[in-house]
């Protein structure tokens, strides 16, 4: 689940005077198979504290993607919550919080400016793909920024087409970064 613009596409910022769209990903929620299921999730400014809930919609029958239609407005300005525009100070940091109402115990939360997962090499392989391998112990997905830094000096190997939204590799990781038989690795921002 992330931060996107209208079209989909992974942002890693959201400027006042934009408005706010999300996708989230939730296998479990595709409740019936010949109908668009829906989501709620909640926006959150972490600055003026503003909450708003957004509906997201299955994006096709059995697609297990949700995201919204109509973008959730943002403005400068003093919170008032559920009132449908997100009063915020300026670019800052927001979080998504989705809760799945079919299992409480589901909760994903992503902030916008979220810290990068770091490669710290903690799993028994140099795969891209375990998740042990990362400082959340998760292997990082679309929304997600990475950094490869001296924490580990490990390989590693991208064992299927990837995507990120940042990418980071400083002076200080000696490892090195490969892929196995011509996967990719793309990078949605900047």
């Amino acid at each position: 689940m992330g931060f996107t613009d209208s079209a989909g596409v992974v942002v890693g910022s959201v400027p006042t005077g934009t408005d706010v769209f999300i996708t989230l990903f939730d296998e479990d929620e595709n409740i019936d198979g010949t109908a668009l299921d829906m989501v709620e999730v909640t926006v959150e400014s972490l600055t003026t504290g503003d909450v708003e809930t957004i509906t997201l919609t299955e994006t096709a029958n059995v697609s297990e993607e949700f995201s919204n239609t109509v973008g959730l407005p943002t403005v400068v300005g003093a919170a008032i919550p559920g009132d449908g525009i997100l009063q915020q100070d300026g670019v800052e940091d927001l979080l998504v919080t989705y809760i799945d109402d079919e299992d409480p115990g589901d909760t994903i939360s992503n902030n916008l400016l979220a810290l990068p997962t770091v490669w710290d090499g903690g799993g028994a392989d140099n795969n891209w793909n375990t998740p042990e391998n990362w400082s959340t112990d998760t292997v990082p997905v679309a929304f997600d920024s990475v950094l490869f830094d001296a924490t580990s000096s490990k390989n590693c190997v991208v064992t299927q087409n990837q995507q990120v939204l940042h990418f980071t590799m400083t002076a200080g990781y000696a490892g090195t970064l490969s892929d196995s038989g011509g996967r990719t690795l793309t990078i949605n921002g900047d």
